[in-house]
């Protein structure tokens, strides 16, 4: 038990150091006779996101810690709520090359795996294992290759039409 020099207001005792839902707090060795609490650390002022601005109503990002872990939101919560986990651009949709009218969508399994599959479905049944690039397969022209890696040979792209392997380096 980590305990801190200071002692309780309320009664003396010493306050020790816990872990709690919404971080480390200071609580008093006395409880239950005492219900004394401080947090460990006091609100400091909130990292701003420089060059980026909210899309809803142009405030600042800001970082800020929630129950599911840190997320990026508008300073000026709650008039404005927008927030989100990552401010990095979502990924280029790939064009399903079986049917040309869906898009390659990232699905999760029963099993909890990830797999890529056609949002033409039941239309279009086709999937891939891993995550597509847009590198057409030199061998075959396919439009969309995958990445292996491998001890021996590092990363390679691999098509999963002609299961050829090739490399990028020139």
């Amino acid at each position: 038990m980590n305990t801190l020099s200071k002692k309780c207001p309320r009664c003396g005792s010493e306050l020790a150091k816990r872990n709690g839902k919404f971080g480390d707090f200071y609580a008093c060795t006395a409880y239950p006779g005492c219900n004394y609490t401080v947090t460990a650390n006091p609100k400091q002022k909130p990292d701003i996101i420089e060059g980026k601005s909210c899309p809803v109503c142009g405030g600042a990002v800001i970082v800020r810690d929630g129950e599911h872990g840190r997320f990026f939101g508008c300073d000026n919560f709650p008039v404005c709520s927008w927030s989100a986990s990552s401010l990095a651009p979502k990924a280029k949709e790939l064009d399903c090359p079986h049917c040309s009218v869906g898009v390659l969508k990232k699905r999760v399994s029963k099993n909890d795996k990830v797999f890529y599959s056609c949002s033409n479905f039941p239309n279009c049944d086709y999937t891939l294992p891993k995550e597509p690039f847009d590198r057409p397969c030199p061998h075959c022209a396919w439009p969309v290759t995958l990445e292996k890696v491998t001890v021996r040979k590092g990363k390679e792209q691999v098509c999963p039409k002609c299961k050829r392997c090739f490399s990028l380096k020139g």
